[in-house]
């Protein structure tokens, strides 16, 4: 009876204070920063222009990192399919070797083949990453790629975003002069309340432009990926069928570079020559596992 009566008392002055608190929370929050009226196209551009301040050896001590977090997780595990592994590494060589690669040379990438532990296999694959040329693919592309073109489609974007440094320039992003003042403000207030509504819509512009700043680096790493593939002799309806069947929304904007550059997506081959028989036996091999109706959940990480 003693502690009921005692919490009642605690509960009272709680409700009794907390208009007070409420209203000196209100009083010492402080107003967002000026939000940036240009959209992330502006940003994206100055970004793709700048002189980054870190050298390549900063993408690749930062793509180890995550690397080494990765593996330790224990989440993802490497395949023990030498013959996957092999056919992708040569097939890796070849994309690298006719991409600009700036900056970086041919033994900055690594692949990392295998499967994510706490993933459905029916679910569909994932390829992402890090900066400085650490590619991980995950075994269930051998079943969702029909052919030997979506899987150099695949390897070349994703070395793209190591090329291209997107991450650092993501981080280049927050250091705008009209990002920087929001990021610091947003780490401050870390929340808004519903009816504010000055503070949500900084935190609405803000996601808005890390997201249209997102995908349109991956409209620039497909269409790097796409003069690849066609440079290795690659027919580029192959890959707009894998896009149908994985990638719906990516459809679009490389359908338009296609007419823009005035190419006809049927020219060149189906299969490159390099090893088509290997690839049939290893989408033959992990069809049984992996493969399963299309679904339309993209995942792409960066």
């Amino acid at each position: 009876m003693k502690a009921q009566f005692a919490c009642a008392i605690v509960f009272g002055i709680m409700i009794m204070l907390a208009p007070r608190a409420s209203a000196t929370h209100s009083e010492t929050r402080k107003a967002p920063p000026p939000i940036p009226q240009e959209d992330s196209a502006v940003f994206f551009e100055r970004t793709r222009s700048a002189a980054l301040p870190q050298s390549v050896g900063a993408d690749t001590a930062l793509g180890a990192m995550h690397t080494d977090e990765l593996l330790a997780s224990g989440d993802f595990m490497l395949s023990q399919d030498a013959e996957a592994e092999h056919y992708l590494n040569a097939l890796l060589r070849q994309v690298l070797a006719v991409m600009p690669l700036g900056a970086f040379v041919s033994g900055d990438f690594r692949l990392y083949l295998g499967r994510t532990r706490s993933k459905n296999p029916r679910e569909t694959p994932a390829a992402w990453s890090f900066p400085g040329g650490a590619i991980f693919v995950e075994e269930g592309f051998f079943a969702a790629a029909d052919d030997e073109a979506a899987l150099v489609h695949l390897l070349a974007h994703e070395a793209a975003h190591s090329i291209l440094r997107h991450q650092m320039r993501r981080i280049e992003f927050l250091r705008q002069p009209e990002i920087a003042p929001i990021i610091a403000w947003r780490q401050a207030v870390r929340s808004c309340a519903p009816a504010d509504d000055a503070c949500n819509a900084a935190f609405g512009k803000l996601a808005e432009l890390q997201a249209g700043l997102r995908e349109l680096q991956e409209q620039e790493t497909d269409i790097m990926a796409m003069e690849t593939s066609i440079a290795m002799g690659y027919r580029p309806q192959a890959t707009m069928a894998f896009f149908k069947k994985l990638y719906p929304e990516k459809l679009r904007h490389t359908a338009a570079w296609l007419v823009r550059q005035r190419i006809d997506p049927n020219k060149g081959y189906a299969f490159h020559l390099m090893d088509a028989a290997a690839y049939r036996r290893l989408h033959l091999r992990y069809a049984d596992t992996y493969a399963a109706p299309p679904m339309p959940n993209p995942f792409l990480r960066k």
